[in-house]
């Protein structure tokens, strides 16, 4: 398989950055030719090179690198794939350093390059990257050919600076300068920390890239936060690019997949497959028919789905108090969502979190973010339960890592359940990587969980809570008003005030984790009885009340917080009430 699309020198700096805004040259004379993108001192200074290349020999093992490539291309591609996705959902992913063939991962999970077949897929890759690099380099000529200093019309009416037609050259290159000089703003302040962001040629092609997709796509167009999400497909491309092999090299096809030619052709291919799903969290809310309620955008409708149903049925009571400060959710939501977490984590911990993200496939591309959103607020919830409205908004604008990011992810896939197809058909035998740190998934044969066909009786869930309490909540000796320990000589001795204490916090403790366990096993039967969306406002707010119960006697929350519940009526009592002895 051959190309004829032309390639980008990526790596090339001989424009100034001056003219990229407007100079005699300007930005289009970035040179796209076939020549050999990388020199001995292409990337950034001179002194700075063996360091980059040490660097990146270290990172990447090439033999681990072919032998990978061989299996996902080889009759075992199918589920050696399995595989990989199932450890992208572990606590440890594939890892915060490069992994090999990371790029080439993500085009499949994203629907760039077709699943890997028992029969093969090397061509089939090699013919889908042709196309894509040829549609890349297409829009580069159109969107860079506008050049005045290339202009052949002689028609000086049209053609001169101080035209006001949008057909002229000149009024065509001054837009471009002006949005140019928008994108480079944000492309300036993409991770100042990381050296590698910081070299020309990177700023440059990040920049060439946004503008590239902006001009393709106006709306949205281009909106701040899209550098963030661009980086990093370019950071890993970077890494694992390599030279062109012969083509009677064993490799050959693997260097094809990652010809450092053809870089910039493959970060744009993966960026505008991601933001098919993520570019609507950019676009505005259409424009209000007058007299009627504004409809709300795409980011605030996923802000309340996360807000208003998902964290309000995985924590109530934290739901609850969140709502009582009238914290609007998109305010922190949609700095999470639109750039995919990235400013939470590091850049090393993002590649890991967006191993997960991408992996788990399921008909809605990203569901997962949804319950890693979740997972990330409940994780902190004593913090936000302890705080007022301004120390929430703190909290969660400026969030607080308190765990390694393969946790958030282990618990937003418990929460995400039921499993992918593709990972609910992967047998326990075939998992061969990673399967100690990966979550629990269904083994080959299972059949994903499906609500019941009619509800669950009220005699089952209590029995079930009969069972689940007696074994899983911790047990305490039994308290009394009249507290007492035997001596040696078998007589009654009273406990001592601070020992009697120490009884009562044992109580109270005690009691707030089977209270825990009860919410627990409730919320579990009512979803799989998929009658969650349609239960009256009052169970809810019974089992929120609950869990500030459970707080309070944790000491978590005073007691003055408790909701009043004097209005809670118990419908068909069948559990008579104490008698005063047992009381």
């Amino acid at each position: 398989t051959t190309t004829t699309t032309t390639t980008i020198d990526a790596f090339d700096t001989s424009s100034d950055d001056e003219d990229v805004f407007g100079g005699d040259v300007g930005f289009a004379s970035v040179p796209l030719r076939g020549e050999d993108a990388v020199s001995d001192n292409a990337i950034g200074d001179a002194e700075n090179t063996e360091d980059f290349l040490a660097e990146s020999l270290q990172s990447i093992n090439l033999q681990y690198k072919q032998a990978l490539f061989a299996e996902l291309t080889g009759d075992k591609g199918p589920n050696t794939l399995a595989n990989i996705r199932y450890q992208c959902l572990g606590r440890n992913g594939l890892g915060e350093n490069d992994y090999p063939l990371r790029p080439l991962l993500w085009k499949i999970f994203l629907g760039v390059l077709s699943a890997p077949q028992a029969t093969g897929c090397a061509k089939t890759w090699m013919s889908q990257s042709d196309s894509s690099r040829a549609s890349y380099s297409t829009l580069v000529d159109k969107h860079f050919a506008d050049d005045p200093d290339h202009e052949t019309d002689e028609d000086l009416q049209l053609h001169n600076p101080l035209s006001q037609s949008t057909n002229s050259s000149w009024n065509k290159f001054f837009a471009r300068a002006e949005r140019l000089k928008v994108i480079q703003q944000d492309v300036d302040r993409t991770y100042p920390e990381e050296e590698f962001f910081q070299q020309p040629w990177v700023q440059k092609m990040l920049l060439r890239l946004l503008y590239v997709y902006a001009k393709e796509n106006p709306d949205p167009g281009y909106r701040q936060g899209m550098h963030e999400l661009m980086a990093p497909f370019l950071k890993i491309a970077a890494v694992e690019a390599m030279d062109l092999r012969d083509p009677e090299d064993e490799n050959y096809a693997l260097s094809y997949m990652f010809d450092r030619q053809y870089l910039e052709h493959d970060i744009y291919t993966s960026f505008t497959a991601l933001m098919r799903t993520v570019s609507v969290w950019y676009s505005v809310a259409p424009r209000p028919v007058p007299g009627e309620t504004p409809p709300d955008s795409a980011i605030i409708l996923k802000s309340k789905r996360i807000y208003f149903e998902i964290l309000r049925a995985a924590d109530p009571a934290l739901h609850s108090y969140l709502v009582t400060l009238k914290l609007e959710p998109q305010i922190f939501l949609l700095r999470w969502l639109r750039v995919l977490f990235s400013r939470e984590f590091p850049l090393k911990d993002t590649f890991v979190m967006w191993d997960a993200l991408f992996a788990y496939d399921t008909k809605e591309p990203l569901e997962l973010v949804e319950h890693v959103a979740v997972a990330m607020i409940t994780d902190i919830r004593e913090q936000l339960l302890s705080e007022d409205s301004n120390g929430v908004f703190t909290l969660l604008f400026k969030y607080p890592i308190t765990n390694t990011v393969g946790h958030y992810i282990a618990r937003a896939v418990e929460a995400a359940k039921p499993a992918p197809p593709s990972l609910s058909s992967l047998s326990s035998a075939s998992r061969g990587i990673g399967e100690e740190n990966a979550p629990a998934l269904p083994h080959a044969g299972q059949t994903s969980v499906k609500p019941p066909s009619r509800p669950v009786q009220p005699t089952q869930l209590l029995s079930k809570l009969q069972a689940t309490t007696t074994s899983a909540a911790p047990h305490y000796p039994k308290s009394s008003s009249h507290s007492r320990t035997r001596s040696a000589t078998g007589n009654d001795i009273p406990l001592s005030p601070e020992a009697e204490l120490a009884e009562l916090k044992d109580l109270h403790l005690d009691v707030a984790s089977r209270i825990d366990v009860i919410v627990h096993e409730l919320h579990t039967a009512l979803f799989a009885a998929n009658v969650l969306p349609n239960l009256p406002d009052d169970v809810p707010f019974a089992m929120a009340s609950l869990k500030q119960l459970k707080d309070v006697l944790q000491g978590h929350i005073p007691r003055d917080a408790l909701h009043p519940v004097s209005g809670i009526v118990l419908a068909n009592p069948t559990i008579p009430p104490p008698s005063s002895s047992d009381t």
